[in-house]
């Protein structure tokens, strides 16, 4: 599990779905206990399994850390990873080395906001400068009108996932790492967007899915249940509509 949290959550809801299913076939009081069991029993394969709180950082928060970081230091980062012969130059936020036998520029480009026409076209006058015909851009997300504007150069753009970018610091060892302070509470402060960008995060696609599973098995019980589980399955689609249509 990714938490304390997660593991607390897919707990419960192991539990609830335990008791459900025993309470159709048993008195409520034994399907009670029987839930309670199922608890302890969970966590001790947990355990056993070896399953522990993550200590690097997740893909999108990745992303976080890096624009928090401001563009000059993300690009002294990815050029420390790189072999010092394969560097031929450091701008920030460019970088011209040779990736796969080919010179090539780097755009490290995490911002929190998204990446612009202005920034693609940056790239390009950059690219172009240097003689260069392909460019790597490292960025947390693009929008479709910026991925048309691409097809308007004679750059080759290449849009690296971010899920792959992780595991290629992460093979390097060079992963920012988060910091170690107290989180304020979630919400606090959060305008109507901020909220939806937390509640369709595509991180948590899996527990609305399992959300939706264990109502699924509770309606063998209890009818309305199905109907409890088009909430979790909606949220699930949405957050993944959404996060196709963003472009990550």
């Amino acid at each position: 599990m990714a938490s304390v949290t997660d593991k607390i959550f897919s707990s419960v809801l192991f539990a609830a779905a335990v008791f459900i299913v025993a309470a159709k076939f048993l008195p409520l009081d034994i399907a009670l206990a029987v839930a309670g069991v199922s608890v302890p029993i969970l966590l001790s394969v947990y355990k056993i399994s070896g399953l522990k709180r993550s200590k690097e950082v997740s893909a999108p928060e990745m992303c976080e850390l890096l624009a928090l970081e401001g563009l000059k230091d993300q690009t002294e980062r990815f050029r420390s990873t790189l072999p010092p012969d394969k560097v031929k130059d450091c701008k920030p936020p460019y970088i011209v080395a040779e990736i796969n036998g080919v010179l090539s520029a780097v755009a490290c480009q995490y911002k929190f906001l998204d990446l612009s026409k202005e920034d693609i076209a940056a790239a390009h006058r950059f690219a172009k400068k240097e003689g260069l015909t392909t460019c790597y851009m490292l960025t947390r997300r693009r929008t479709r009108s910026v991925i048309r504007l691409t097809a308007l150069t004679d750059t080759r753009f290449i849009f690296p996932d971010k899920r792959r970018v992780h595991k290629y610091l992460k093979t390097r060892c060079a992963l920012p790492e988060r910091p170690k302070i107290k989180r304020q509470r979630r919400f606090k402060g959060m305008s109507g967007a901020e909220i939806l960008d937390y509640v369709l995060d595509p991180a948590k696609i899996k527990y609305y899915l399992l959300t939706a599973f264990c109502f699924l098995i509770g309606a063998a019980a209890i009818d309305g249940y199905l109907w409890f589980s088009l909430l979790p399955i909606t949220l699930a689609l949405t957050s993944i509509v959404r996060e196709k249509a963003s472009g990550l």
